[in-house]
């Protein structure tokens, strides 16, 4: 019988995230609340907890000592046992041998999404910084003739726009980059050139 693929990348690590998610009506409304004792519904909550801080996120091991120690029940494996069932509603045992919740994955995409997001925002400050950035600008505003190539201006402060946006893929290079005024920098922020000039 074939596995699920994993519902988080193998990388996806939010040990650095303190807080989790948690969508209290939906949690409210679920038939882990609905159907399952209060001892299954908290050893569940703790298991969604836990998963948060493995690598990859949203997955635990398929270890019943691992999850009773989760849970509360210490070494007492069989008292974990009795509210194993319910506690694991949900969770499905993927290609990778571990086990994963599809809510948890889905909260933790998002949160990897960002993660990412703040990590690309981190190298782009840190190349605007560089002596490198600088000279690349500078080419790119010799190459221009120091003229916005979006209005024609060559009046205000220029400024090197990526052409095609970081958050498209875009790199920082002489290619992708062109001298723009700053107005038209500012409008045009992150869009694509069709996006801006819709």
């Amino acid at each position: 019988m074939l596995k699920n693929t994993p519902l988080t990348p193998p990388d996806c690590d939010l040990r650095d995230f303190a807080f989790m998610p948690l969508d209290v009506a939906r949690l409210r409304d679920s038939d882990l609340a609905a159907n399952e004792s209060p001892e299954a519904c908290w050893a569940a909550v703790l298991l969604w907890a836990a998963s948060w801080h493995q690598l990859p996120a949203a997955s635990i091991p398929n270890d019943d000592k691992w999850m009773a120690q989760q849970t509360g029940y210490g070494r007492i494996v069989k008292e974990w046992l009795k509210v194993r069932p319910g506690a694991l509603r949900g969770w499905r045992e993927c290609s990778d041998g571990r086990l994963y919740h599809p809510v948890v994955a889905e909260k933790a995409l998002v949160a990897w999404e960002k993660k990412q997001a703040t990590g690309r925002k981190m190298v782009r400050r840190l190349e605007i910084e560089s002596s490198e950035w600088a000279a690349l600008r500078e080419f790119v505003f010799r190459r221009d003739n120091y003229t916005c190539t979006y209005c024609n201006s060559r009046a205000g402060q220029l400024e090197a726009d990526h052409v095609v946006p970081v958050r498209h893929g875009g790199a920082t290079t002489a290619e992708n980059l062109t001298t723009a005024c700053r107005k038209c920098n500012r409008s045009k922020g992150a869009k694509t050139l069709s996006e801006w000039r819709k």
